[in-house]
């Protein structure tokens, strides 16, 4: 009688969320190793990949996602697309989105101001406004990283700063407020 009571409890509980694909840990890319990291490695740790491009040279950019909402906790979703060479060695990380709660908060867009190319570091500003949603990683090393804000279902804030392989700042690509486009 316990156990149906139970489980009658837990019933609603369980309808408040929905998901899409296997959860994979995206913050467990900081272990990937070009040239050293295989595809098999990464289908061992994440499961297959979602989907698969091929490029010239046989060259493939395997892509991993998932999404969960769930009432009570939030949203979860990560998307994370890794380019490895003919012979399934890492080459490079393309892109990693990784959605939570806890990176769409508020951000003081006025630290823009304080923010100096050359100077400022991608570990400043994650210190002021927390880890970005989105992070693409460009051929030359660079990166773009983007912090968004949701303010509402239909008006939020982003934006996206452009970083050299050193991590320091090159410019603001993106500083904007979206309303109706999310």
């Amino acid at each position: 009688m316990k156990k149906i009571l139970f489980a009658l409890m837990i019933l609603p509980v369980a309808a408040l969320a929905a998901g899409i694909g296997v959860v994979f840990d995206p913050n467990s890319i900081v272990s990937f190793q070009p040239s050293v990291t295989t595809l098999q490695i990464v289908e061992q740790q994440w499961g297959k990949a979602s989907g698969m491009k091929s490029e010239e040279n046989g060259v493939i950019v395997a892509q991993w996602r998932y999404s969960q909402v769930d009432l009570l906790n939030g949203v979860n979703a990560a998307r994370v697309s890794i380019r490895f060479d003919k012979d399934g060695l890492m080459q490079k990380i393309v892109e990693h989105r990784h959605i939570t709660d806890a990176n769409r908060k508020e951000f003081d867009r006025s630290a823009l101001g304080g923010f100096q190319p050359g100077i400022t570091t991608a570990s400043d500003v994650e210190s002021k406004w927390g880890k970005p949603y989105w992070v693409i990683y460009q051929d030359d090393g660079a990166i773009n990283a983007r912090w968004l804000h949701l303010r509402s279902k239909k008006n939020a804030s982003r934006v996206e700063i452009k970083f050299d392989q050193t991590g320091k700042m090159l410019a603001v690509v993106e500083n904007s407020d979206l309303a109706s486009e999310i």
